[in-house]
């Protein structure tokens, strides 16, 4: 088998793996409504995927590469806690959407309140990395729908 097959194979079984996990729990899907509306009123619009990094003040980063999350500077997200590692994690671009990858860190990646190695991301996720939240927003969602 060469390396094309086995990465779809790869990629279709994260994707198998993510669909069987938990979408997030009734309580956090009812603040996403507030957290959207944050989103919109700082002007950036959902024309791209971002992470809402609940700190004060808050902010919003868009997703347009691969990010690594993590304590180091070098990060496109830092977090400066004692339950981050360097390099905690990183969120990568795949086919499928957006799939964040622990890198090994001490303290894991949990993804609604379950750790993770590795998730395809759903929109309104809320990750926990240390004492850090952050809640990803894939797409904006249809007038009219319920949260």
């Amino acid at each position: 088998m060469g390396e094309f097959e086995l990465q779809r194979e790869l990629r279709q079984a994260v994707l198998a793996q993510t669909l069987l996990m938990d979408a997030p729990s009734p309580p956090i899907r009812a603040r996403l409504g507030a957290l959207r509306a944050l989103v919109k009123e700082a002007g950036t619009g959902l024309d791209r995927p971002v992470l809402v990094l609940h700190s004060e003040p808050r902010e919003l980063f868009r997703l347009d590469a691969d990010l690594v999350i993590g304590s180091a500077a070098a990060c496109g997200i830092v977090l400066d806690g004692e339950y981050v590692s360097h390099k905690h994690c990183v969120l990568r671009k795949v086919p499928e959407g957006w799939l964040l990858e622990d890198q090994g860190s001490t303290n894991g990646v949990f993804v609604n309140g379950k750790k993770v190695e590795r998730r395809i991301l759903l929109d309104g996720d809320v990750i926990q990395i240390g004492r850090f939240t952050l809640t990803f927003f894939r797409e904006t969602t249809p007038a009219g729908c319920d949260l």
